[in-house]
């Protein structure tokens, strides 16, 4: 492989920042996904039956109920997503607010060279993950999220300062 230069550079994760990682690791995982497809289609898909059998048992009488059932879980498919994003990110705050332990958030200084990639808290003991442990590496929105495992990722927020988010992705996935 071609040696590729070294990029650093300073970031800071915020609340926000676990917040979102969470939402997003959340729809990311397929037993999680799995369940929140169920309860987002499920609803509609009852209140679609329901709608069909009104008129075949005998209530038609009822006039606009089942296209209004129909509708209504219409609206539920489509809206479900931002609710549960919005349910997840009120509970990690809920947890942040009881003192639940916040590791991530603080000023990072990180390095990714042609070994992997070191990550070092501002008062802390740097971290090396070699190439071949690191996982994923996720865009989402101002966020680039590296996977160090199944269920934690390095969290890179926009704003790095010293290389730009388009000199990270390229250093991180040259490497892929």
């Amino acid at each position: 492989m071609s040696a590729m230069s070294a990029v650093d550079f300073d970031y800071t994760v915020q609340l926000d920042d676990l917040i979102q990682f969470e939402v997003v690791h959340h729809l990311r995982q397929p037993e999680l996904r799995a369940g929140a497809r169920l309860r987002r289609f499920a609803v509609p898909a009852v209140g679609a039956g329901l709608a069909a059998l009104m008129p075949l048992i005998g209530w038609a009488q009822l006039g606009l109920l089942p296209a209004t059932a129909g509708l209504l879980g219409l609206a539920w498919a489509l809206v479900y997503p931002s609710i549960e994003r919005r349910l997840l990110a009120k509970k990690m705050l809920a947890l942040a607010a009881k003192g639940a332990p916040r590791g991530g958030i603080g000023a990072y200084h990180a390095r990714i060279d042609e070994d992997g990639v070191e990550v070092r808290a501002a008062a802390g003991q740097p971290q090396r993950i070699g190439w071949a442990a690191l996982g994923p590496v996720v865009l989402d929105g101002p966020r680039t999220y590296l996977y160090v495992n199944a269920d934690s990722a390095l969290i890179f927020p926009e704003g790095a300062q010293g290389a730009p988010r388009a000199a990270i992705v390229r250093a991180l996935r040259g490497r892929r």
